[in-house]
């Protein structure tokens, strides 16, 4: 399942200002700082699927990560939400 898929990279990024772009394998493809992700995200080669940061979900991420094929964000907070990606706490 995705959630399991990601738990195992939250201690990792939890309160370090990271973020992991994962492939549908929970590969990761890239290591960024939270604040970058979504400019990452739109460079992001590979096949991305899923995101875990330290930060804060915003609505032009999700809008990012929507046309970017994401499945699935792991954050610490969410300001925005989403149909099509399913969105899970840090």
């Amino acid at each position: 399942e995705i959630k399991e898929g990601l738990r195992k990279f939250s201690s990792e990024v939890k309160d370090s200002g990271k973020a992991l772009i994962l492939d549908s394998d929970f590969k990761v493809i890239k290591e960024v700082s939270a604040r970058s992700i979504a400019s990452s995200l739109k460079r992001a080669e590979g096949n991305p699927a899923a995101v875990v940061m330290d930060g804060s979900v915003t609505g032009s991420l999700i809008d990012i990560a929507e046309e970017t094929g994401i499945q699935a964000i792991m954050a610490s907070n969410f300001s925005a939400t989403s149909d099509k990606i399913q969105l899970l706490s840090l």
